[in-house]
């Protein structure tokens, strides 16, 4: 950088971390919606934000449109419900297996890692990988 643009500087640096855990209890209230990493709707196993964060602007706009056209701020309070049932529950579930690997011992990823290494090249997937985690800890089905 510096050969090609000796006049460039670096003006700031930025960094922040994700909020990988369960969507915020209340995302809504007469007259304000939160969407994205406001409202926490990233994926907490991934990481994974702008999908669900679409889904929920998503959402959001349209509740947001439907309150205004029919005058009632209160209407918005339906978003915290429509965006649980279409993607929160599911966040729950996967910070509750976020949760249960991050209490993995070296030994239980090695068992782990050692048994998904029998798997075909061709059968390796993030979903197979994490059948073959709850084969070996079935607690993540509760």
């Amino acid at each position: 950088m510096e050969r090609n643009y000796p006049d460039a500087a670096i003006l700031t640096s930025i960094a922040g971390g994700v909020p990988c855990s369960v969507t915020l209890e209340r995302i809504s209230a007469p007259g304000i919606i939160l969407v994205g990493d406001a409202a926490r709707q990233v994926n907490p196993l991934s990481g994974g934000g702008i999908a669900s964060g679409m889904i929920g602007g998503s959402i959001g706009g349209r509740i947001a449109a439907e309150s205004i056209k029919r005058g009632k701020p209160q209407h918005l309070l339906t978003y915290d419900k429509e965006w649980m049932d279409r993607l929160g529950k599911r966040h729950e579930t996967f910070d509750r297996i976020k949760n249960g690997i991050y209490n993995f011992s070296d030994e239980k990823f090695n068992s782990i890692a050692h048994s998904f290494s029998k798997v075909p090249n061709d059968k390796r997937s993030l979903g197979n990988l994490f059948k073959t985690a709850l084969i070996h800890n079935p607690v993540f089905l509760m």
